[in-house]
Parts: C-alpha cells; sequence; structure tokens
C-alpha cells in the first residue's frame, strides 16, 4: 500500500516537474513575453461628447488622464482590454466615464489599458474619479472647485488647483500633488509613498500613510498634521502659520527647515532631527536615546518626544 503510495506521489511529482519545464521553454522562446498568456482581446475606441458639462465623474477598471483639447471639442478614447463595457455620457451637468466591474477570472489582460479624456475648458467645478486597478493623472492645466480621486491598486498624480477641497487616496501605489493651492488637502495612503511639492492650502494639510514613507517639500498651510504608521516622515521647508503635527510609529522625522506656532513631534521607536526657522520654547523627552535641543527662545512652542529613537533639533540662523 505504502509503495503504492510512493509510486503515485513519484509520478505526480514527475508529472509537475515535467509541465514547469515545458511552460518555462514556452515562456522563454516567446522572449518572456507576458502578452501571450491573454485571453481577450486589445480594444480602441472613442466615445465624442458633444452636450456641455461642468463636472467630471470617472469610475474604471484602468490608467485615466486628462488633457486639453486642442480643437474645443470634448471627447474619451479608449484603448486596452476588451473588459468590462465601457460608456461615457453626460446627465445634469456631468460628464460621466464609466467603466463596468465584471469578476471574470479567465479573462486576462497584461497590457496596460488606459482611458484618456480630453476636455475643452480647463475649470470645472467637481471632479470625481474611481481607478480600482490603474493609474490617475490630473494635469495643471486643470482648476476645480472640488475634487476627490482615488486608486486602488494604481497611483495618483495631482497637479490641478483646487479652490476648495483636494482629496486624494490610494491603497497601493504613490501620491503625488505638486504645485497645488487649495483650501484643504487631506491625502490618505495604504502601502506606498506620499510627496507632496510646492503644495499651499488656505486652511489644512492632513497627510496619513499606513505603510511607507512621506517626504513634503515646500509646504505651507494653517496646519499641517502628518500620520505614519510604519514607515518615515521627510519635511522640508514645511510651514504651518498654527499647527505643525508629525507623528511616526517606527520610522524617523526629519525637518529641514521647518516651522508653526506650535510644532509637535512624536515618534515610538524613530528618531527626531532636523532644523526649525525660529526658536520655540522646548519640551523634549526619550526614553532611551539622547536629547539635543537649543535654549527655550521665542513665543512658539515645540515638544519632541520618542521611546527609543534620539533627538536632535536645531535652529537656523537668521
Amino acid at each position: 500500500m505504502r509503495k503504492s503510495l510512493l509510486i503515485v506521489l513519484l509520478a505526480g511529482l514527475a508529472l509537475f516537474v515535467i509541465g514547469a519545464a515545458v511552460f518555462t521553454a514556452a515562456f522563454a522562446a516567446s522572449g518572456f513575453d507576458t502578452t501571450i498568456f491573454d485571453t481577450v482581446n486589445t480594444v480602441e475606441e472613442t466615445f465624442p461628447v458633444t452636450d456641455t458639462f461642468n463636472s467630471i465623474s470617472a469610475d474604471v477598471r484602468a490608467d485615466i488622464r486628462f488633457k486639453l483639447s486642442t480643437d474645443g471639442s470634448c471627447r474619451a478614447e479608449y484603448k486596452g482590454g476588451d473588459i468590462g463595457k465601457r460608456s461615457v455620457s453626460v446627465k445634469d451637468g456631468v460628464l460621466t466615464v464609466e467603466q463596468a466591474d465584471v469578476h471574470v477570472f479567465a479573462s486576462i489582460y497584461t497590457r496596460k489599458s488606459e482611458f484618456v479624456v480630453y476636455l475643452p475648458a480647463t475649470s470645472y467645478t467637481d471632479l470625481t474619479v474611481t481607478a480600482s486597478t490603474g493609474y490617475v493623472t490630473v494635469p495643471e492645466e486643470f482648476s476645480f472647485e472640488h475634487a476627490k480621486v482615488s486608486s486602488a491598486t494604481g497611483s495618483v498624480a495631482f497637479f490641478a488647483d483646487v479652490s476648495g477641497k483636494l482629496e486624494i487616496s490610494c491603497s497601493t501605489g504613490l501620491a503625488t500633488v505638486r504645485g497645488v493651492s487649495a483650501e484643504d488637502l487631506t491625502v490618505e495612503q495604504h502601502t506606498g509613498s506620499v510627496t507632496l511639492q510646492n503644495v499651499h492650502t488656505s486652511n489644512g494639510i492632513i497627510v496619513k500613510a499606513s505603510t511607507g514613507g512621506i517626504l513634503a517639500m515646500d509646504v505651507t498651510a494653517k496646519n499641517v498634521t502628518v500620520t505614519v504608521s510604519t514607515g518615515w516622515a521627510s519635511l522640508a521647508d514645511v510651514v504651518a502659520s498654527d499647527t505643525l503635527s508629525v507623528t511616526t510609529r517606527t520610522g524617523d522625522i526629519t525637518l529641514g527647515r521647518c516651522d508653526g506656532e506650535n510644532v509637535v513631534l512624536n515618534s515610538f521607536t524613530g528618531s527626531i532631527r532636523g532644523s526649525l526657522r525660529t526658536g520655540k520654547n522646548f519640551a523634549a523627552h526619550s526614553s532611551t536615546g539622547s536629547v539635543r535641543v537649543p535654549q527655550s527662545s521665542g513665543e512658539g512652542t515645540c515638544s519632541a518626544e520618542t521611546r527609543y529613537g534620539s533627538i536632535n533639533l536645531t535652529v537656523e540662523q537668521s
């Protein structure tokens, strides 16, 4: 009985090895071209839009980017896998780009699928984009009153001004906000990094990352709140007129010429280092690491605390 079972197991192992060898040989013969696994065709579609609209909504399973039309017309172009019915329509003043969510496991498409939406104007009321498996790009040519953009497994690159609130969320990938003015900004990232560059808001900026890092450069706001669970936070020339708050659990906090009326820095296992623009009344504590801060001066406050890291803060000479 045991001998028969052993023979069956060895035969199964041999078949598996032979199958793996055949698969590897065929894959190598194709030049390791993953498109040989595609089970759906590539399609190219153009959706002309003639109705007027002042807001934009998109819910797609592909990359999507917006471009300014050169001839004043509006259209959406799609090139990618023939998965999920695509539609473009205008209703109640909203341009809607949709792609059906079809859960068909036999439908495989390894190449890039992308919508390109050509817009006739530069200013719109609302922008709402949901991309479950793609990248979202909003260029600097446009402006909105409100914008909310999310991507489940891709990245978001946002470069347009928003007069009201801008909300960005990513599950995995990168979130990049550059050259943007807004009233409020909220960025939430689950697994990946967040980059803010040349970003200015009249009210608040809130950035949260579960796993990854946060890089902020040339940022101003009334209040700036940065929170990282597992990762680092690096800020350069970030200035809050009221409160600058940075919290990490397992990563370092690095500041370069940052400031706020009140600066709050907290980490559990990371170190806190860097420079502030103006003097503060300092309160710093580390349970196991060294602490170096300037003598208290100025009218603002700076509190810095870490359990297992060190603290080294300086004040830039004016």
